[in-house]
């Protein structure tokens, strides 16, 4: 169910420089069918419900042939230095590491202790620890709590950002007895930052998870969803974080995972065609009354995404293609890496990325770059960058149990 969101310098040896050729020659030997899109009706995941009425989604195509990777960008350098002076921040077990743009000559910055529900909205990271919230700025101010933490059953609590960064949104679960499908409810509180304080926001009966699609201020509204016992749903809900009633929801079907565009105004999730017999991921007008569905990605039977990334100005969302009709399927294998181009309306595979745990990783903050992960020779797992303006790749100095948080701006 989603519902939850690790520096060291790796050595570059025979091995990595075998992984990356074989990942370039793959690239270019894999096909996938153009698939033409006629109009059609978003799918609910659950069929005896009828789904919300769409206006007809602009066609998409998925070319025959994945872009090709020339030989030459086999290669374990580094990229071409970012054009602003930003560090790389990573979380690795306890600590979070700085680097330059691309993790070389990576410091310890900060200590998390036993750390959850961290979140990081350059500059701030704020997690959770000793049963209190922290923030902290990697460059400078130390960790210092804001408030305590909310009690949780069994997931969270977890840390939403709101679109301003100036408050904090907690997620966490609560025992419920009068919850006779999940047995739980989910309580969704905030944090002023920096001013501290924690107080209750709203209250969701009888759900085992939720997600926060976004949330502009703490005195706004907020756009989530709610799960039961099963990971579908038919509706987003709205909800005023000043008062926690309701507002009002937006008509949208989709199963898993469900993720808001950076500005807030698409939504992309996944639906399972009855008639097709195949998975498509979708993506709803969050600013409609009507949700209408403005492209749709369909996709082979027995597949489906993982892994998807919205990049920064919000054109194209990277994903790894994957085998298996649901995620929670045992992964045998990725199909490779795609960006599918939102002005362009199609889907093309950039990668070959075979690692069913790869995938998208970050983009960089200009949107140049695109980080993914994929295992290299010896079974360990390597980060690469692939320059989305001309296709080279190259392998990154990270520690494989490194996690991406994100980028800081430094001082020119």
């Amino acid at each position: 169910m989603p519902k939850r969101r690790k520096a060291m310098v790796c050595r570059t040896d025979l091995l990595a420089a075998l992984a990356l050729t074989l990942l370039l020659a793959g690239c270019t030997a894999g096909t996938d069918a153009s698939v033409p899109l006629s109009p059609s009706v978003p799918t609910r995941a659950a069929p005896a419900e009828p789904a919300p009425e769409a206006t007809a989604a602009p066609p998409l195509t998925v070319p025959a042939e994945p872009t090709q990777l020339p030989s030459a960008s086999a290669t374990d350098s580094a990229p071409t230095p970012l054009p602003a002076p930003d560090a790389l921040v990573t979380l690795r077990e306890n600590g979070v590491f700085l680097g330059d743009g691309w993790g070389s000559e990576a410091v310890q910055v900060l200590a998390l202790e036993s750390a959850a529900g961290i979140a990081f909205r350059s500059p701030r990271l704020a997690y959770i620890a000793n049963q209190a919230i922290f923030v902290a700025d990697p460059l400078g101010a130390p960790a210092h709590p804001v408030a305590d933490a909310p009690p949780s059953f069994l997931l969270g609590p977890d840390l939403v950002w709101t679109a301003d960064g100036k408050a904090l949104l907690t997620i966490a679960d609560r025992e419920d007895a009068n919850a006779q499908q999940t047995g739980s409810s989910i309580d969704i509180g905030l944090v002023a930052v920096p001013g501290g304080g924690w107080r209750p926001g709203l209250a969701l009966a009888d759900r085992a998870g939720a997600s926060i699609l976004r949330a502009e201020s703490a005195s706004g509204q907020v756009l989530l969803v709610a799960w039961g016992s099963e990971p579908s749903f038919q509706q987003v809900l709205r909800y005023d974080l000043a008062t926690g009633q309701a507002a009002g929801s937006l008509p949208i079907a989709g199963q898993g995972e469900i993720i808001a565009s950076p500005d807030g105004k698409l939504a992309l999730t996944s639906l399972y065609n009855e008639a097709k017999g195949a998975n498509e991921d979708v993506l709803y007008d969050l600013t409609d009354a009507a949700a209408t569905v403005r492209q749709r990605l369909p996709l082979r039977a027995d597949t489906h995404t993982a892994g998807r990334l919205w990049s920064p100005n919000g054109d194209r969302i990277a994903y790894l293609l994957r085998e298996g009709r649901t995620p929670g399927e045992e992964q045998t294998q990725g199909l490779g890496l795609y960006l599918w181009d939102l002005k362009q309306a199609k889907a093309t595979k950039i990668a070959d990325v075979t690692d069913p745990a790869g995938g998208p990783v970050a983009w960089t903050p200009d949107g140049r770059y695109l980080v993914f992960r994929q295992s290299d020779a010896a079974g360990a797992n390597a980060f690469y960058a692939l320059d989305t303006t001309d296709n080279t790749l190259r392998r990154l100095p990270l520690d494989p149990a490194s996690r991406i948080l994100g980028w800081l701006p430094q001082a020119q």
